[in-house]
């Protein structure tokens, strides 16, 4: 199914010459393939799933984002931050951080780039 779904998209973007949105869905069905997610019911707050028993966010950098972070609430009830990034040519890689990891702040977002922590 996930490769269909990512065949969908590429025939969208060459059809239309834009991105079809469905870049949340992607990395999350992504991280519970490469990484074994898996998947909390439908608006459970805080975390998007376990990987074995870390409750773990997944946020997706889109091909259409000029710059190579995603922001997630510092709130949130997560042990482990996934990013999973698709490139243009819609390839998925991603990077598996640690909460502890994260720059302790003041802000409620926690800015992080695919090379690490601001």
């Amino acid at each position: 199914m996930f490769l269909d779904l990512v065949s969908v998209a590429q025939e969208y973007k060459d059809l239309t010459g834009r991105y079809l949105e469905i870049w949340g869905e992607l990395g999350e069905l992504y991280a519970e393939i490469r990484h074994g997610l898996v998947r909390h019911p439908k608006h459970f707050a805080g975390s998007d799933g376990t990987i074995g028993v870390a409750l773990v966010e997944v946020k997706t950098i889109s091909p259409e984002k000029k710059k190579d972070r995603v922001y997630v609430k510092r709130a949130g009830n997560f042990e482990k931050l996934l990013v999973v990034r698709v490139s243009e040519d819609f390839l998925f890689s991603s990077k598996l951080f640690e909460r502890g990891d994260l720059k302790e702040g003041a802000s409620p977002l926690i800015k992080a780039r695919w090379t690490g922590f601001e």
